[in-house]
């Protein structure tokens, strides 16, 4: 058996080559090729944290099966801890036996952004060069290496309540980025200006408002995971082309489309379907310059089991990773 490391795991998945494969993950899932129960989260009473626990098959021939177990504590961060901490376990496909132990903290924030720069690239505008961030966490800097790949971007803007930390982020992503980057002071004056939106933080109440969206603008809703907790309000939701990662899990769990379903704001069939659908032709998101699209990101087992496949078969090739009898 093989176990990765967080630092193994950074080696191994550059975002280029992680966004290759959550393409082809995408693909995969929109072919009905992979096989991924809704997740189940185990939340812990009158507090803003939870375990998830996730199975699923993809069509790897040694690395078929697996799971990622993941705990979410989103005051972590407040103490200079990771708010996502967790393992994705890999078994043989023939013999189930374990194969690898993968570090899923480092798995979920590069396949993340990973999978949100796949969408951004079949949804955005071809000339958008406006990206803003809110937040100004992990996911921030990810997001800042990943969706530059897919549009040329000539500014990217960070904008969160603490504007020194928004300052710290954005002289970290101006060490990577070869364009302006900027802090902004209102998300409204911010949102009214840019081509890209990604919503990127663990807000309970709407941060983005749909008033505020020019057209043409396309929003990745990447925050938010649970029932509860949700960042873009029902007006994004009623005035974008909405899609997510996995239709089945946006239709049980995402609580931006689930509030404005139940709220009368929008019908069963204004969630479009999911990337996997556009990647292979059966979805088209984006039918013209004005349209305002936006894409509601879940995370999904099959991202996790690729990425961490990708890890593994990597590792083999560069001899990384510990191996150990279990």
């Amino acid at each position: 058996m093989i176990v990765l490391d967080k630092t193994s795991v950074e080696k191994l998945l550059p975002m280029d080559i992680c966004i290759a494969g959550m393409r082809e993950a995408m693909w995969q899932m929109g072919l009905g090729a992979t096989v991924q129960p809704l997740r189940t989260v185990l939340a812990i009473p009158d507090q803003p944290k939870f375990m998830g626990v996730m199975p699923g098959y993809i069509p790897i021939e040694d690395l078929a099966i697996g799971a990622k177990v993941i705990s979410v504590f989103p005051d972590n961060i407040k103490h200079g801890k990771p708010s996502h901490q967790g393992l994705v376990i890999l078994f043989h496909a023939g013999t189930g036996e374990v194969a690898a132990l993968v570090n899923a903290e480092a798995i979920t924030a590069i396949r993340t952004a990973a999978t949100t720069a796949v969408a951004t690239d079949v949804a955005a505008r071809q000339d958008a060069s406006r990206l803003l961030l809110l937040g100004y966490g992990t996911q921030a800097i990810q997001h800042a290496r990943a969706l530059p790949l897919v549009r040329n971007f000539e500014t990217i803007t960070i904008c969160g309540r603490d504007k020194k930390k928004a300052r710290l982020c954005a002289d970290q992503i101006a060490t990577e980025f070869a364009g302006q980057v900027c802090v902004a002071d209102s998300i409204e004056t911010a949102a009214q200006s840019a081509d890209v939106i990604c919503a990127l933080t663990h807000a309970r109440l709407p941060i983005l408002q749909g008033s505020w969206l020019r057209r043409g603008v396309h929003i990745n809703a990447v925050g938010s995971s649970t029932r509860g907790f949700r960042e873009i309000d029902e007006q994004v939701v009623l005035r974008s082309r909405f899609f997510g990662d996995y239709e089945a899990g946006i239709r049980a769990q995402s609580e931006e489309f689930l509030y404005a379903l139940e709220n009368g704001q929008v019908s069963a069939e204004h969630l479009l379907g999911d990337l996997g659908q556009v990647l292979t032709g059966q979805l088209t998101i984006r039918r013209d310059n004005d349209d305002i699209t936006c894409f509601k990101s879940l995370g999904n087992v099959v991202q996790d089991l690729y990425a961490s496949a990708l890890a593994v078969e990597r590792a083999g090739q560069q001899g990384c990773g510990m191996q150990i009898d279990c």
